[in-house]
């Protein structure tokens, strides 16, 4: 394995060099996620999107390709609950709710971690803080790639709040965060300063700028991502962030027995991100429950999964949507999990997602399908260029 000092340099001469040249790549199997896969496919790519994809797309002489003819491709993965790019939780616990910070402050460059996360798929983060606190910050989207400028790196900033609505904000100081009614009435009572900032801004007053994110996520502009779990979590959380307060919500954990909401979620389209959290074994009825699966048979359709990393490694989310798969989530549900639908959560699905003209080239070239675990990821590309090549790099970290 070559040292990681060899391997930045050789990503920053392949971005230097090849970043707006056009670049095919031919593979046996591509996923498009958008549609029926294209057998012996042919993707091209230039200044860092996807161009044409087919059977029959006309190789010009003397063009750079890539041969993968044995190989698939799909869109690269999505992460929706990840702590890697601040290197773990970060917390700010002196008050509960924070609607005023931001990830974007505490965030790092290309790390080990993210090299890793690299070489396995894993091409885009919604990097977000931990759960200690109600409203702890708004996360940042980022794309996983070697950057020397932070910015290079942002596909959407402010990302979505991340809320801690369960189990870990449950607080032992002296405010209301001891009891989950008591989060509630904090929720609420912040909620509603936002919407009062923002008609005072409307009518042309100052209004309190550290609600102007706030604000604007109640409005529809800005997405939000809230840590819940169990049934009566996944009710309580879909009542409060669609019934009470529309607005773009994606339920993130779902975990233990949340699935018995299912349906309730299903009525709303609500987005659920599952994990780190796969199956939950059922002392009701004996039975192991794929969380996934369950959610799906429930009609929730909008269904992403997640490694809320480190707790599960990150570089293996394309693990993740395997045991989905295994615990009885179909097969493309699974791989869609993977990539169309969390990127369609966050509302970047014009760029991300999926395999079509003009959409970013994030792609990942496996020896087999993104889900069978025996599979190498022998290629990913991020923007257009190359970030992890096994030829050249050696095995996955």
């Amino acid at each position: 394995m070559k040292p990681l000092a060899a391997i930045l340099a050789c990503a920053f001469v392949s971005a230097s060099l090849h970043a707006s040249d056009p670049l095919f790549v031919r593979v046996a199997k591509a996923l498009t996620m958008r549609g029926r896969p294209v057998d012996h496919a042919v993707i091209a790519i230039e200044g860092g999107k996807i161009t044409r994809i087919g059977k029959d797309v006309a190789i010009p002489a003397g063009a750079r390709v890539l041969d993968h003819s044995t190989s698939w491709a799909c869109p690269g993965f999505i992460d929706l609950h990840s702590h890697i790019w601040s290197e773990g939780d970060t917390n700010e616990m002196g008050h509960p709710l924070n609607p005023e910070l931001r990830t974007l402050d505490a965030l790092v460059l290309w790390s080990e971690t993210m090299r890793r996360a690299s070489a396995s798929g894993v091409t885009t983060v919604l990097s977000i803080s931990g759960s200690g606190t109600n409203f702890s910050s708004f996360g940042t989207l980022l794309k996983v790639k070697p950057v020397r400028r932070l910015e290079d790196a942002i596909v959407m900033q402010p990302g979505a709040m991340k809320v801690a609505q369960d189990w870990n904000p449950e607080r032992r100081g002296g405010d209301l965060g001891a009891s989950r009614m008591g989060m509630s009435y904090g929720m609420r009572w912040m909620n509603d300063r936002a919407l009062a900032h923002a008609s005072a801004v409307r009518a042309g007053g100052p209004g309190d700028k550290e609600l102007d994110n706030l604000a604007a996520l109640l409005q529809g502009q800005i997405p939000v991502l809230i840590h819940t779990a169990s049934a009566r979590g996944v009710m309580n959380t879909v009542r409060m962030w669609h019934d009470e307060y529309p607005t773009r919500m994606v339920l993130s954990h779902g975990c233990f027995d949340g699935w018995r909401g299912a349906a309730y979620a299903a009525t709303r389209d609500v987005a659920i991100n599952n994990g780190p959290r796969m199956f939950e074994f059922s002392r009701v009825d004996g039975r192991m429950h794929g969380i996934c699966a369950e959610f799906a048979r429930a009609g929730v359709r909008r269904l992403s999964v997640n490694t809320d990393s480190p707790v599960v490694p990150q570089h293996e989310l394309a693990f993740q949507a395997s045991m989905a798969a295994w615990l009885g989530l179909p097969d493309y549900d699974a791989l869609e999990a993977l990539t169309y639908w969390p990127a369609e959560a966050l509302g970047v699905d014009h760029r991300l997602g999926s395999l079509e003209p003009g959409k970013d080239a994030d792609l990942v070239i496996t020896s087999g399908s993104p889900l069978d675990v025996r599979a190498a990821v022998e290629l990913v590309i991020v923007d257009g260029e190359i970030v992890f090549d096994r030829r050249r790099d050696g095995e996955r970290p």
